[in-house]
């Protein structure tokens, strides 16, 4: 690394993927999920797309200590997942292999 920003982002991006490629389970039982987003006080334990905020909800959980993150600021309505020395905004999508979908 020669120093840039972006070897600094590169390498933070790194650490955050690979703590949750560590801990984050590989299968994640829906009515789980939505029940410990529930009890754990998330807003978003209602949404329909649960498998998008669950990460979010998940990372704040159990990685921000870890990595000394904190929240991401918010812009209006939005708001991002975490910071370090960079802004991060997690996304996560469902995979479906077998061609079919409830």
């Amino acid at each position: 690394m020669n120093g840039s920003t972006s070897d600094f982002a590169f390498a933070e991006g790194k650490l955050i993927l690979e703590a949750i490629a560590e801990r984050l389970p590989d299968e994640i039982d829906a009515r789980q999920a939505i029940t410990e987003m529930r009890e754990g006080g998330s807003s978003n334990w209602r949404q329909m797309e649960w498998i998008g905020f669950f990460p979010e909800y998940w990372f704040a959980e159990y990685l921000e200590s870890e990595l000394q993150s904190t929240p991401g600021p918010r812009f209006g309505n939005m708001a991002f997942d975490i910071k370090r020395q960079f802004v991060w905004d997690l996304k996560a999508h469902s995979k479906n292999t077998s061609g079919s979908a409830i």
